[in-house]
């Protein structure tokens, strides 16, 4: 299952502009989300099965996650994460486009061979992908943050040499 989730993070971190291209969604909340926009698209159907997508912590260990793909969401790029595509879409509209990354996601448009395909996965399972991510993504931007700092002792101490050869250069001066 590890190398399985290690897939699943390179694939998902192939899509690094707006939405990531893979995303995993409760199943019972994507059946809820088709049976409730069959029967006429009823916001307040919705948005408790979005509750549980937008907060992860509201979902047991047992559910199973299934992989959607976003690049079947028209315009999923212009989105900084589902939090926002939700708030810009509504319930309504979210749902219809999460169940889009769904029919996408099973059409295979790529063509991608059955064993690389992202599989379904347990809510503890992807909960710990995630808390597996954000730890990479803290451990990055640490290592960013030291590459800030590059060059900084070396400039500094540049400076100071060149200070201190400006002192030696006026003190050989003052002596001739």
């Amino acid at each position: 299952a590890e190398s399985e989730l290690d897939d699943i993070v390179d694939l998902a971190d192939a899509g690094q502009e707006g939405l990531e291209d893979l995303y995993y969604l409760p199943e019972a909340s994507l059946k809820g989300m088709k049976d409730s926009l069959a029967k006429g698209k009823k916001a307040d159907e919705i948005t408790p099965l979005l509750e549980k997508i937008l907060d992860p912590s509201k979902l047991s260990d047992e559910e199973m996650m299934i992989p959607v793909g976003m690049r079947g969401v028209e315009k999923a790029q212009e989105y900084d994460g589902i939090e926002e595509m939700v708030e810009a879409l509504g319930p309504v509209g979210a749902a219809e486009a999460f169940i889009k990354a769904l029919e996408y996601f099973q059409a295979n448009k790529d063509q991608e061979p059955e064993e690389l395909r992202p599989k379904q996965m347990t809510a503890s399972e992807w909960k710990r992908y995630l808390d597996e991510d954000c730890e990479e993504d803290l451990l990055e931007d640490d290592e960013e943050g030291f590459d800030d700092f590059e060059g900084e002792e070396e400039e500094f101490f540049d400076e100071e040499e060149a200070e201190e050869a400006i002192l030696q250069a006026s003190k050989k001066a003052k002596l001739r």
